[in-house]
């Protein structure tokens, strides 16, 4: 089995993933970049530089999300609460474990955590963003 770098370089954003918004998949592109250079940068053992992704990855996702709240409302999108609940429970998620980095109470970022932030992020694009793409929602 890989390295923890390795192992994230194969997820890869590509144009499976695109929902259809320019400015959405642009924001999608780069939080897949942050979790990759949060791999890196775990694994090399950098805690000051890991700090610092930590902190971008938590202000990108944020002004991520409200972006895409705000297509979502823009576009009558019918399913916003429940869009917007996974919202907020990601962005308490994605702070708890800086937090715990920041506090010590982590010594490395991790492969858990790491595959937790891919895993969430892919699910959730082909998933539930995938309802709100132009040409794929159900129009009722």
């Amino acid at each position: 089995m890989g390295s923890i770098v390795e192992q994230q370089k194969k997820f890869q954003w590509d144009s499976t993933m695109s929902v259809g918004v320019e400015d959405l998949d642009r924001d999608h592109r780069f939080l897949v970049t942050l979790i990759d250079r949060l791999a890196s940068m775990d694994d090399l053992g950098d805690a000051a530089e890991v700090e610092h992704v930590l902190d971008e990855l938590v202000r990108y996702t944020q002004e991520h999300f409200e972006r895409e709240e705000e297509y979502m409302e823009a576009t009558g999108y019918p399913d916003l609460p429940h869009h917007r609940q996974l919202h907020e429970t990601m962005v308490k998620k994605i702070d708890d474990l800086r937090v715990q980095f920041f506090l010590g109470e982590k010594e490395h970022i991790g492969r858990q955590t790491l595959d937790f932030l891919t895993h969430w992020l892919h699910d959730h694009v082909l998933g539930e963003d995938m309802k709100y793409h132009p040409e794929r929602r159900d129009p009722s």
